[in-house]
């Protein structure tokens, strides 16, 4: 439920917020930055994650201003790709593998990341809806 509201996010902003920065950063980079700490952090193998969009400079960590944008489609693509790696990643996880720790961190355990990227989602989705609502506009539906 927390990834479809931060997937249903670049559906309630319009263009003109997209590139604008809020607290200096653009609202489509807190959408980046929720989708590529999933994408990093749900998986069961170390190995390094292909660039998703391979010359670009976008700091996905606010560690610098992002050289290049992300358009709306090019997010909501990005999407895609990290359901289908949360798909394959959920379809490989057991009881066993759930209390073992991560792959990418040796003071997590699986479930700990899980339940780590709900509450980074659940943040980054409540960010973006403040941003909408402060501009007046629809913000996405709190599931549950």
């Amino acid at each position: 439920m927390s990834f479809t509201m931060l997937t249903e996010l670049p559906g309630y902003c319009p263009d003109e917020l997209w590139y604008e920065k809020k607290n200096r950063v653009p609202f489509w980079q807190y959408i980046f930055h929720a989708l590529s700490g999933i994408h990093y952090w749900m998986r069961l193998e170390n190995s390094k994650l292909p660039d998703p969009f391979p010359g670009k400079h976008l700091y996905p960590d606010f560690e610098d201003e992002p050289v290049q944008t992300l358009s709306n489609r090019e997010i909501k693509r990005y999407g895609e790709t990290v359901r289908n790696s949360c798909i394959d990643y959920f379809t490989s996880l057991n009881d066993n593998i759930l209390t073992e720790k991560s792959v990418l961190s040796g003071s997590f355990t699986n479930l700990d990341i899980i339940l780590l990227m709900i509450r980074h989602i659940q943040y980054h989705v409540g960010q973006c809806n403040t941003i909408l609502k402060e501009n007046n506009l629809k913000t996405v539906k709190w599931l549950e």
